[in-house]
């Protein structure tokens, strides 16, 4: 039974592409750009934005989860899953670590990125633990390839942009073998010169600031 109160998206894939060009212009590279497509593309269709963003051009993507990640698996270089823990193996699918005490529960040879708290206080190792961590993660055989946080009022005029992006700084100049990660869209948009190795943009992408 059609039902007109049905809510839907119109999606246009040139308005996509001229808001990726404008994330572009600010990364400088299309390589730089990790679209953001958890929660089903923040309900505008993972298949359907992941589409879109391959044909664009981008070959990173982050999700919530494995499943979101196993649907798209063939469509990315590489795929960051921010919560949870490996159901399947894969080359192209790295997962979050987002407690220091959830390391022993990945397995070996398991590609990993590390999420500190620098400020944000929802999930993440603290700070002054991430040496701990690193050596945990080594001692479990696990594979650490980055290391990143979340900035939690990068969209506000206020100090705290500032002094999680310190508390960051500090983080990456203890190790430069590692890749670093922190802007968020509204991030990317404060940054005067983008310099980490990757973006991780969601909310500007699909049209919103």
């Amino acid at each position: 039974v059609y039902n007109s109160l049905m809510a839907y998206i119109t999606l246009s894939k040139n308005n996509f592409f001229n808001n990726l060009d404008i994330i572009k212009h600010k990364t400088k590279s299309v390589d730089k750009i990790a679209l953001v497509l958890k929660d089903n593309a923040y309900g505008h269709g993972l298949l359907e934005m992941a589409t879109m963003a391959q044909e664009y051009g981008i070959t990173k993507a982050v999700v919530q989860n494995s499943a979101e990640a196993q649907s798209i698996e063939d469509m990315f270089e590489y795929i960051l899953v921010l919560a949870g823990f490996p159901t399947h193996k894969s080359s192209k699918i790295r997962y979050t670590i987002n407690d220091i005490n959830s390391i022993t529960r990945f397995e070996k040879g398991t590609k990993v990125e590390l999420k500190v708290d620098t400020g944000m206080h929802r999930n993440g190792v603290h700070v002054e633990d991430v040496k701990k961590a690193k050596e945990l993660i080594k001692e479990q055989g696990l594979s650490l390839e980055a290391i990143f946080t979340h900035h939690r009022s990068a969209d506000e005029l206020s100090s705290e942009w500032f002094w999680q992006k310190e508390n960051f700084r500090a983080i990456k100049e203890q190790d430069t073998t590692l890749r670093y990660h922190s802007c968020n869209s509204a991030a990317l948009f404060r940054c005067s010169d983008f310099d980490e190795d990757m973006v991780r943009v969601g909310i500007a992408a699909y049209g919103c600031m």
